[in-house]
Formats: structure tokens, sequence, C-alpha cells
């Protein structure tokens, strides 16, 4: 499942992603749905959101308006 970052996990001006949304996003994986971040932001950017979903232990980003992707997240490190 693609989710874009800005606008849709997150509130612009913010990068915090609400309960409800973390909450979502983790039964989505828990059903074995692989989710993929989308966003214009750079990788470095990205990552933080990525943790804070917990999608350190398998996800994907694609950064810099896809420029950059597929990014495998692993055990808090990217992986290409």
């Amino acid at each position: 499942m693609f989710v874009d970052i800005e606008g849709t996990l997150i509130q612009k001006g913010t990068d915090t992603v609400s309960a409800p949304t973390r909450r979502a996003v983790a039964a989505t994986v828990a059903k074995g749905v692989t989710v993929a971040l989308a966003t214009q932001r750079p990788l470095v950017d990205a990552l933080p959101i990525a943790e804070h979903l917990r999608l350190h232990k398998g996800g994907y980003i694609f950064a810099s308006n896809g420029a950059l992707g597929p990014v495998r997240t692993r055990g808090g490190t990217e992986t290409r």
C-alpha cells in the first residue's frame, strides 16, 4: 500500500503522525500488507516518519518525488 506523507499521514506544517493513523498503519502491516511511504521529502527527512510508524521492521520509501526509491527499511537502516 502506498501512502503519501504530506497531508495524508501528517498534517501540513507538522511531522507528527496521529495515534489513530499509527494504529491504522500498524493494523495494515499486521495483516501482511507492505506499506510504502511516498514523499517529496529527501530520504533523510522521511526516515524518522518511517521509524515513527515502526516501518523500520519492513517497508519501503519512495523519496525526493520518486527520484529515490524504492528504499527498503529494515532494522532501523535503509538498503537498496
